[in-house]
């Protein structure tokens, strides 16, 4: 049975040097003021063109999700493995995004943008 040894070859000055090989390095690049304005400008011109090419992933309207829910709705009332608790969650999800539709909907009054400060 050989037993590994681990350490063999190596002496305590390669160890230490390896310890401390990278002692100077600070673990991050220090930029000049123009190094980060260039940065920032070319991750403007990317978001730019995300935009543009319509890259970016728009949330589902209160309508749509209540469509795409009422549709789910009626698809699990119909199944032979239907759970009434679980008919009633997705029913009050349902619900909730039908609030939430009609909420946006109605304009809303100018105090309502107000918080009263007790």
């Amino acid at each position: 049975m050989k037993i590994l040894s681990i350490g063999e070859g190596c002496d305590k000055e390669n160890i230490m040097e390896w310890l401390n090989c990278d002692s100077e390095d600070p673990g991050f690049q220090i930029l000049t003021d123009q190094e980060i304005i260039e940065d920032l400008n070319s991750n403007e011109r990317e978001d730019e063109e995300e935009t543009e090419t319509g890259d970016v992933c728009q949330e589902p309207s209160h309508a749509e999700a209540f469509e795409a829910l009422d549709v789910a709705f009626k698809w699990f009332e119909r199944q032979d493995e239907l759970d009434p608790i679980q008919l009633l969650q997705l029913k009050r999800v349902r619900d909730l995004a039908a609030r939430k539709r009609c909420d946006s909907l109605h304009q809303k009054s100018i105090t309502s943008y107000f918080q009263p400060k007790f």
